[in-house]
């Protein structure tokens, strides 16, 4: 087993970790399946480093020792150092550190071989040779073009015969000839006649197909089944019962592959009797167990972090949206000209906060309609800064992590994607349309935020997700606060805009409970800005923060402070020593002191951002705005 390979020094077992191409792969969530069941970490190689002859895990804690390496990655690309140079997914040196007997790595570069269609011809052989025996499940007849009279067979029935290059090419790929035209034919021949060594025929077997459903019918589909051996102590092998089955992408395709759309199957093998419960944990007597406290890869927290920050980024859109459509669709008041201008203020504080890209650069701004800005904020996932694009980078962050979410929350996390990525609303709906969408979005994101925060353990990983959320929220509160109270006006009007505040900021129902009046500018800003006990106010984002980043991996003990304590520690100061009569107090139609207090407060949270992406994140950049 995995468990058995020897452990660095130091080491009470082995540090096992799965080697996955990334996200885009389409077997990722296999390999993720396969991480999150045996509690292994699912690393991309540039998780990865070689030092000193051995290979090491970026964690969040700092480098840790890698014993075993479970390789999901094609050998060609495994080690840019000695094999393909522009290889991004592999990792610098792992061929250095394997020779040294550094690391083990299961699926050993070079073990593909075995699958080359240039063997299959000398299977038979080949048994015979080593067995004396032949092979008890019969191969496709094969015949390597290497060979003259195999040459001529292929060639004689090429129209019949299923090609296929010895080593992969992305210039060739599997020929059925009973497809093509006559030239193609021609061309092909000349094609094995120029490299007949690169080249093998085949009979073409009939596939057997499988019942697949597709919407609420079935159909047949080719199916192929992949069985596995594994070996035992005493060098025997051991066929496994079942296997993996790849159905074809769709009823005319002739090639079962998972690349070209392909999917798989559960596989049952019936038997007489019942078979015992098999799990992939090893069942020996190991003694007490005892709690793993390695972190996680850098990579992870980055994603746990950014995907915190955009699943609050879109919950906080998707309330300041929602109050938006009621805009256009409930009366707020009695005055026309008030609810006008209250809509006037809420368009314009909404393309403040979201600070989305233009519509429609190539018209001007006054001749697209609300009602257009507010359904581009909704649905185009393509216009930075809108609900749609905030939605799918927050499903992409997650997807990174799927191995670290529990079943509850990726349902949760599906629920979302579904609704507003995959079957994303259309843009020619009306806007009460989108009125329950919303509730249902902001329901998701809620139960996302409860499973988070009762469901996982308070690791590195939980503390910059929760932070992310943390970051983003304080964030957003900053955002609205700026661009709806900055400005003084008329009491009828500043009633509306607060209330809208209010309620973009969950914190309306909060704000009646604890004050019994209407909306007044000083207490709406203490109750968002230095309550400690509204889980919305800016003052419980700093709290949280503190306490995230005072339990998180290298942080300097004792009196000295790190630069992320420091950035808390001055902004809570900041914060605590605030006036909010002098906050609230206009001059010349501002609030210019509220206005410099808000900028100083973003200015600092972005600061926090970036040292924690220096701190923790090895493959972030510093983030930077990009200037005219």
């Amino acid at each position: 087993t995995l468990e058995s390979f020897p452990a660095h020094a130091g080491a009470r077992e082995p540090r096992v970790v799965i080697l996955t191409p990334g996200p885009q792969n389409e077997t990722y969530f296999e390999q993720a399946f396969l991480a999150s069941y045996l509690g292994y970490s699912l690393v991309q190689g540039d998780d990865l480093t070689v030092r000193d002859g051995r290979v090491w895990l970026r964690s969040l804690g700092g480098l840790e020792a890698v014993d075993v390496i479970v390789r999901r990655v094609d050998a060609w690309f495994c080690d840019p150092l000695e094999l393909k140079e522009d290889s991004q997914l592999g990792v610098p040196g792992l061929l250095e550190a394997m020779r040294a007997g550094n690391v083990a790595v299961v699926n050993h570069p070079g073990s593909g071989m075995l699958e080359n269609p240039g063997l299959m011809s000398f299977l038979p052989g080949i048994c015979r040779h080593l067995r004396g025996e032949e092979l008890i499940l019969p191969a496709a007849a094969t015949w390597w073009c290497g060979e003259k009279k195999a040459r001529d067979i292929v060639l004689s029935r090429l129209d019949t015969m299923v090609v296929k290059a010895i080593h992969r090419a992305p210039t060739f790929d599997t020929v059925f000839g009973s497809t093509l035209s006559a030239a193609e034919l021609k061309n092909l021949r000349d094609r094995i006649l120029a490299a007949p060594e690169c080249f093998v025929g085949q009979e073409q077997v009939g596939f057997s197909t499988l019942p697949c459903l597709n919407g609420s019918s079935l159909e047949a589909r080719r199916g192929v089944l992949r069985g596995f051996a594994t070996s035992t102590p005493d060098g025997r092998y051991i066929v496994m019962p079942g296997g993996l089955t790849r159905i074809a992408a769709s009823t005319d395709a002739l090639i079962v592959s998972s690349q070209l759309g392909g999917t798989s199957k559960d596989t049952w093998v019936q038997g007489a009797d019942s078979e015992p419960f098999v799990s992939l944990w090893s069942d020996g007597n190991e003694g007490a167990a005892e709690p793993d406290a390695r972190n996680v890869p850098s990579r992870s927290g980055e994603n746990l972090f950014w995907t915190g920050r955009y699943a609050e980024r879109a919950e906080g859109t998707a309330r300041l949206l929602r109050r938006a459509v009621l805009s256009f669709v409930e009366a707020m008041g009695d005055d026309e000209n008030q609810l006008l201008r209250h809509r006037e203020i809420l368009m314009g504080g909404l393309l403040g906060v979201t600070n989305a890209a233009p519509v429609n650069p190539d018209k001007e701004f006054s001749a697209v309609s609300d009602e257009e800005e507010v359904i581009s904020l909704l649905t185009e996932a393509n216009r930075p800064g809108s609900l749609a694009s905030n939605l799918r980078s927050f499903r992409n962050a997650a997807y990174t992590v799927r191995d670290l979410w529990s079943p509850d929350s990726w349902r949760v996390i599906e629920g979302v994607t579904r609704e507003w990525v995959e079957d994303k609303p259309p843009a020619h709906k009306d806007l009460d349309d989108f009125t329950n969408p919303l509730n249902r979005l902001i329901i998701h994101f809620t139960a996302l935020l409860g499973l988070n925060l009762e469901s996982m353990t308070r690791d590195a990983g939980w503390r910059l997700l929760d932070s992310g959320r943390r970051i983003e929220r304080a964030q957003f509160l900053l955002g609205i606060i700026r661009n709806f109270l900055v400005e003084g006006r008329p009491a009828a009007e500043e009633q509306l805009v607060m209330e809208t505040v209010l309620a973009a900021s969950d914190s309306l129902v909060t704000y009646r409970k604890r004050y019994r009046t209407h909306p007044r500018i000083e207490l709406v800003l203490e109750l968002l800005l230095m309550e400690p006990n509204n889980a919305r106010s800016l003052l419980y984002q700093v709290q949280r923060l503190t306490s995230n980043i005072d339990h998180l991996p290298r942080q300097l003990e004792g009196a000295r402070l790190t630069k992320e304590q420091r950035i808390l520690v001055e902004t809570g100061s900041r914060l605590r020593l605030a006036d909010v009569a002098v906050l609230a107090a206009t001059s010349g139609g501002r609030r210019r002191k509220l206005e410099i207090f808000v900028d100083h407060m973003s200015a600092s949270l972005y600061h926090l951002s970036n040292a924690l992406t220096l701190t923790y994140f090895r493959h972030a950049d510093r983030p930077h705005f990009l200037r005219g």
